[in-house]
């Protein structure tokens, strides 16, 4: 599975064979990274609790589909946070960063693979807390936690694939 979301993570980024995603340099993670934390801590200062229960529907849909369901499934159910908090902001300019941020997201958890699943709905939920504690800090540093722990994965999972093909 994990090769597999490699291979998915490469065709969504438009690349195919061993050419690298986007994001395969540091520097290019930390510009998608804090591009998305940034966009999260926007939306998160204009969260209303009609927003955070969305939010909390998201988390909570996303986590009670079964365990038969394809993992891709699962992860798009999950990336759609991003969209909701997209949703939030209503702005020109962070709206689609927010709904990138959903298909990064998205991709990052596929490459990852289901392992990752718990990981992924701790972070929702520690992100919530902050949110209904009004720290918007806090919770875009949890988004940056997570999307930088899903990145490491995603590492893994390719260098797991590229030893197990040579």
């Amino acid at each position: 599975l994990r090769a597999n979301g490699t291979r998915e993570l490469r065709r969504a980024m438009g690349r195919s064979g061993d050419s690298q995603p986007y994001w395969s340099s540091s520097l290019m993670v930390d510009e998608l990274v804090m591009s998305q934390v940034s966009a999260v801590r926007i939306a998160s200062r204009r969260v209303t609790a009609e927003h955070l229960t969305a939010l909390r529907d998201s988390v909570e849909r996303a986590s009670h589909i079964p365990a038969a369901v394809p993992w891709d499934r699962k992860a798009a159910a999950h990336a759609e946070f991003f969209n909701v908090l997209a949703d939030v902001v209503g702005d020109d300019l962070v709206t689609p960063v927010l709904n990138n941020g959903a298909k990064v997201d998205h991709d990052l958890m596929a490459a990852a693979g289901r392992q990752a699943e718990g990981m992924i709905a701790g972070s929702r939920n520690r992100f919530l807390q902050c949110l209904e504690a009004g720290d918007t800090d806090a919770a875009a540093l949890e988004m940056e936690k997570h999307l930088c722990v899903l990145h490491y994965m995603w590492q893994l999972a390719d260098w797991g694939a590229h030893r197990a093909s040579a």
